[in-house]
């Protein structure tokens, strides 16, 4: 990297920063629950709520509790967690989960 990136991250503010962040986590839980790699999603996504969860926003909460349906129907799919899934369905109308939770927890 030069030094027109390091003037770009110079440059970055701190929420800039803390957003990109929780972008990049949420792509990565993404990708581990497309491998079944549910033990590692979930601590991805303990790890972000241990750090913002006092000021997490409704649509970062949307997204975490839709991961962690998405990983429960996926690593144990049985009526409880299908209906918890379609429970979540029921108060994030419209969010971006809601495809992912249905697929899985169909």
């Amino acid at each position: 990297m030069g030094a027109g990136a390091d003037s770009l991250r110079a440059s970055t503010s701190p929420e800039s920063a803390r957003l990109e962040e929780r972008r990049i986590l949420y792509e990565t839980v993404d990708s581990l629950l497309q491998a079944a790699e549910f033990s590692r999603a979930r601590a991805l996504l303990d790890q972000d709520a241990d750090r913002y969860g006092a000021d997490s926003a409704s649509d970062w909460r949307d997204l975490e509790l839709g991961y962690r349906a998405v990983a429960d129907c996926l690593q144990h799919p049985s009526p409880k967690n299908r209906a918890r899934g379609e429970s979540l369905l029921l108060v994030t109308r419209g969010s971006s989960m809601t495809s992912k939770i249905r697929e899985a927890c169909k």
